[in-house]
């Protein structure tokens, strides 16, 4: 679980960090802001950022999250995907709350 939360911040990458399968896709989470100069987000930042997923896991693994699981999930990943693709940017839930969102990098 602490994997999944955490794991944006961990490799440095150009303009922000990635988690392992980021950093192969050559792609990296960045603090964002129209305004200003991308930075790699905080480990506060990826936390938030990956509350949505970890919730999702949490009650996957949990006794009784199970019941709640398909309502709440479902509802979940159904934000996710429905913000990503309504978004210009392509921010999904968890972006929005950290006001974060994935960038690909530059040669």
């Amino acid at each position: 679980m602490t994997w999944l939360l955490l794991a944006d911040g961990l490799l440095p990458s150009a303009g922000g960090r990635a988690s392992p399968g980021k950093w192969i896709a050559r792609v990296a989470v960045a603090w964002y802001d129209p305004d200003a100069q991308a930075r790699a987000p905080d480990v506060r930042e990826s936390l938030v950022r990956n509350l949505p997923v970890a919730g999702v896991a949490i009650l996957g693994i949990h006794p009784i999250g199970w019941v709640l699981l398909p309502v709440v999930g479902l509802g979940l990943v159904g934000a996710e995907v429905y913000l990503a693709w309504r978004d210009p940017e392509g921010r999904r839930l968890g972006d929005r709350l950290a006001g974060t969102m994935v960038m690909g990098k530059r040669a």
